[in-house]
């Protein structure tokens, strides 16, 4: 199981297996300042986070694995503009990014981005891919 689940928006590709995603948060509370006057404060609380993807390497796009690195980050890329997103993330990696498993809903259905670019072919798996347990 994740540590965290939510809806994400793409806000930079790095490479093929690492991106930044735009989260957002809206927390609705009720005020009550007496005199029968209640009202709803609403917040809301934008960050980009740094992600690595679960489970998988890609290419990187520089030398010579340069051509398959970027094809790799053109699949990631069109597999995040499909449909709205759902992140699992885990805990961070030696770099600080934190390991995720993206989702992306196509029509009444979830593509598991990861597996994704493995079946594809651009990526490897190193150890399982797929929702941690």
């Amino acid at each position: 199981m994740g540590n965290y689940e939510y809806a994400a928006k793409v806000h930079r590709v790095v490479d093929g297996d690492t991106l930044y995603l735009k989260l957002s948060k809206t927390f609705q509370m009720p005020v009550d300042f007496g005199f029968n006057i209640i009202d709803t404060l609403t917040l809301t609380k934008d960050a980009v986070v740094e992600f690595r993807l679960y489970g998988i390497n890609t290419p990187e796009v520089v030398g010579t694995s340069r051509t398959a690195g970027l094809a790799a980050v053109g699949e990631l890329t069109r597999l995040l503009n499909l449909g709205p997103l759902r992140v699992v993330s885990y805990k961070p990696d030696k770099y600080g990014r934190y390991l995720a498993d993206i989702y992306v809903t196509v029509g009444s259905s979830e593509l598991h981005v990861n597996q994704e670019l493995v079946k594809g072919g651009f990526a490897t798996q190193y150890f399982g891919v797929g929702p941690k347990t």
